[in-house]
């Protein structure tokens, strides 16, 4: 049994005058917590309008919200959103144009995953402001691994591998819309832009000039590095194809507990590659 009723009331600052506000404390608590709760009902201010025909302050999108912690469903299967039955929920509500908790119930009967919120993909979601300095950023950067450290040391984020990829993908769709505007983003905030002479590419094709500290550059080129990756993708995408083929096989309810393990083995690689995961094959061939 966990209870964080006092971390919940030592970050929380009731009533709030915006539902924005709200989200940043609350994301806050999630992640010094390493909790993760959802949104499991609400009342949307277009339908309380409907009902009662009075409207909700602008800050507000919904009349009220109750979240309750994702160990309550039963719709996932992944060690991340198990089902363990809690009970961990709270309800705001917005009276007297601002938003006040009404019931709650901290106590978790299951651990967390002590020292690793990011596990949750809400512990490691970047809000809209965060996202448009990472992309004005993020040409710089032609290694996962330094943008990762740019973003964890940035806004306290440790994403992974994954979330990496949905964002340069989100930031290509945008220039070819041409529908992002995040030109000056830089500017108006106070994090540092990495310099491009410091950085080195992996692969003979990207070829950065590094500063030796003395004034001249030198060019760096790293051709066993690219081969090594070479082997390593052609090895993954063997590994792909004998995956895709046993699960195709298999019966359906069989294939979701197989799809949904091995995801989560995914997304633990993902955040801790050193991590070992036992292969219960190994087990049989020593006996």
């Amino acid at each position: 049994m966990c209870d964080v009723t006092e971390e919940f009331h030592h970050l929380m600052k009731f009533p709030y005058n915006s539902f924005a506000q709200f989200q940043l404390d609350l994301s806050k608590f999630q992640h010094a917590t390493a909790t993760s709760y959802a949104i499991r009902s609400s009342l949307s201010a277009a339908n309380y309008r409907k009902a009662t025909g009075k409207l909700l302050p602008d800050p507000f999108p919904c009349r009220w919200l109750q979240y309750k912690c994702v160990h309550s469903r039963t719709r996932c299967k992944a060690v991340r959103n198990a089902d363990y039955g809690c009970e961990s929920k709270f309800t705001v509500t917005v009276r007297k144009k601002k938003l006040y908790l009404v019931r709650a119930n901290f106590k978790h009967n299951h651990y967390f995953q002590q020292g690793k919120p990011w596990l949750y993909s809400r512990n490691r979601r970047l809000n809209s402001e965060q996202q448009d300095l990472i992309y004005s950023v993020m040409d710089n950067f032609h290694d996962n691994d330094q943008l990762r450290r740019f973003i964890e040391e940035s806004f306290g984020r440790r994403l992974n591998r994954f979330d990496l990829r949905r964002l340069r993908e989100a930031k290509k769709k945008m220039q070819q819309s041409n529908l992002h505007p995040y030109k000056s983003m830089l500017e108006k905030s106070n994090l540092t832009q990495p310099d491009k002479s410091c950085l080195i590419s992996t692969s003979a094709e990207h070829v950065m000039p590094v500063d030796d500290g003395i004034g001249d550059c030198t060019l760096v080129t790293n051709n066993s590095a690219q081969l090594k990756m070479e082997t390593k993708l052609e090895h993954a995408q063997n590994l792909a194809k004998d995956l895709v083929s046993v699960l195709v096989g298999l019966e359906e309810t069989d294939f979701w507990k197989q799809l949904n393990s091995f995801q989560h083995m995914i997304d633990v690689l993902a955040v801790d590659p050193e991590v070992h995961i036992e292969c219960r094959s190994e087990k049989n061939l020593n006996h």
